[in-house]
This record gives C-alpha cells, sequence and structure tokens, in this order.
C-alpha cells in the first residue's frame, strides 16, 4: 500500500568524496545484480507459479491504477497507493514470480508520473522485484507443505503472516537504502516510514484477506469488486494520513519558536504550570524545584 521513494536533497555524484562515490558504485553493482538474480529466480521457478494471464492482467492494472493515483505526503516522504494489496494479491493467487512481475511493472509505470532520481528508481525496481518474489515463494511453501486449501481457516492465517512479513521486508529494504543515502540510522528510518503506516496497513491486511476470499470463489467478478474496495480505501486513507501529518506540524507550531526551534511562551508556560502542580501534590516548596534548570530544558 505504501512505497517509500527516497528524496534525498543530496545529488549523486557532486560534492561527493571519493570513498563515498566508490562505495555508491558497489552499491550501485550489488542492486543491478540483484535485480538480475529476481528475474533469474522468476525463470527457474516459473514452472511452479499460476501464470492465469486474465487474473495477472487484471491485478496488474489495478497495482498500476494506484501508483499512477497515488497521494504523497511530502513531509513524511510517504507514497500511499493501492499497489501494495495487489502486489500481495499476486503473490498469494498466482506466485511469487508473477508478483514480482507485477512490482516491477508498476515501479516501471509509475516512474512516469514521479520522474524520481535514478539511484530511487534503482532501488524500487530492487525492491519490489524482491519482496513480493520472497512472499510468494514462501507463502506457497508453506501452504504446500501443510497440505492447506482456501476453505482452511489456516490458509488466511497464512496469507496475514505473508503480508506482515511483506510489508516488514518492504520496509526494512527502502528504509535501509534511504538511511545509507542519508547517512542516518537504519532504526530510526525504518520506524520514521513504518509508524505513520502501521494502522492503515493492519486494514489494508484485512482487505486483502477478503480480496483473496472473493477472488477464489467469484474469479474476475471477485477481482472487479476489489478494486473498487481499493480505490476507496486509497483515498481514505491517503487523507487519513495528510489529516494527521498536518495536525502534528500545528500541534508543533503551538509550542515551538519557528525561527530558533525552541520552546515558546506558551509551552514555557505549560511547562511551567505542570511544575507548580506537581509541587503541590507532592508537598514541595516550588523555590526548590525551581533549582533543578535542567528539567526546564528536555
Amino acid at each position: 500500500m505504501a512505497e517509500y521513494p527516497g528524496m534525498s536533497g543530496e545529488v549523486m555524484g557532486m560534492g561527493v568524496p571519493d570513498a563515498r562515490r566508490a562505495s555508491r558504485s558497489i552499491v550501485a553493482m550489488l542492486q543491478w545484480v540483484g535485480l538480475a538474480g529476481a528475474i533469474a529466480v522468476v525463470a527457474l521457478t516459473a514452472g511452479a507459479q499460476r501464470w492465469n494471464p486474465g487474473e495477472l492482467a487484471v491485478i496488474s492494472g489495478l497495482a498500476v491504477l494506484s501508483e499512477t493515483t497515488a497521494i504523497y505526503v511530502t513531509s513524511w516522504r510517504v507514497h500511499v497507493s493501492g499497489s501494495f494489496l495487489g502486489l500481495m494479491l499476486a503473490a498469494v493467487l498466482l506466485g511469487g514470480g508473477p508478483a514480482a512481475v507485477v512490482g516491477i511493472t508498476t515501479i516501471a509505470v509509475g516512474w512516469f508520473r514521479s520522474h524520481e532520481a535514478a539511484h530511487h528508481l534503482r532501488d524500487n525496481l530492487f525492491t519490489y522485484a524482491w519482496f513480493p518474489l520472497l512472499s510468494g515463494l514462501i507463502f506457497h511453501a508453506f501452504v504446500r507443505h501443510q497440505q492447506l486449501d482456501p476453505g482452511d481457516g489456516g490458509y488466511y492465517l497464512a496469507v496475514f503472516c505473508t503480508f506482515v512479513f511483506a510489508l516488514m521486508l518492504n520496509v526494512a529494504l527502502v528504509a535501509g537504502y534511504i538511511a545509507y543515502v542519508d547517512q542516518t540510522s537504519l532504526l530510526t528510518k525504518f520506524w520514521s516510514f513504518l509508524k505513520p503506516i502501521l494502522a492503515p496497513e493492519l486494514a489494508a491486511d484485512l482487505l486483502t484477506l477478503g480480496a483473496v476470499f472473493l477472488a477464489t470463489h467469484l474469479g474476475l467478478t471477485g477481482l472487479a469488486l476489489f478494486a473498487i474496495i481499493l480505490v476507496v480505501f486509497q483515498y481514505l486513507v491517503g487523507e487519513l494520513l495528510i489529516s494527521q501529518r498536518r495536525g502534528e506540524e500545528l500541534a508543533k507550531l503551538a509550542t515551538t519558536d519557528e525561527l530558533s526551534g525552541l520552546a515558546n511562551r506558551k509551552s514555557f508556560s505549560d511547562r511551567l504550570s505542570s511544575e507548580i502542580a506537581s509541587c503541590k501534590q507532592v508537598g514541595k516548596s516550588f523555590a526548590v524545584i525551581m533549582i533543578d534548570i535542567d528539567r526546564f530544558k528536555e
């Protein structure tokens, strides 16, 4: 459901030390090799996948449409689309190979709208090839081993777990590259990407279960019904995230000086009132609390 195109302000190759430039060249080479490896795995496992032309075309169309109508939350650097649901649907219904094809197609077509930097396009192609591929291969291997079918409760539990696995792998791969480019902490970047979309993604996981059920029992008709649900869901999630981010920005403006970035008078007064109330509750003198200046610097 969410793609994370990096928007680093640094221009690749400009003003970058030779060692850093060499490191990026190695990373770029590894990404191309990884993408080629994913394509090779798709070819080698093609015989074990379900290449249904009709379902593949419908799911690809859904994913591409969602990607080209995505909502970008600039301050969070989060790209909200329903393509992730389409990829998971392909992974479950068709297999890892078809899902990887849908992923690569979605990113390639989506580029004509986003026009992201070449190195971010390369990373997204690598990511959107591997996480649906691995998710689909693992899901179908597990289902075969446990002899599950769409009539079993365990089958839908496997779908749910596959969605969570794919989400975490998607975020980890993209956050890892952005953290490398920005020279920031991987864990910090991972959480900053995951936090705003975690709740919507869990809801999307439930939607995926419903989509699998509809597609299994109604075929292409079920997928068409899911397409309508997907469009509405994408719009609502996009509006929710934008509203949530605006609320956070307004709260920050209300308590922070815009120029210095320090707490403003209102924030200081609120903290002061809180400290006075705390003094009264514990029976201490406010003068004693005022000695601890460090508490006001937090």
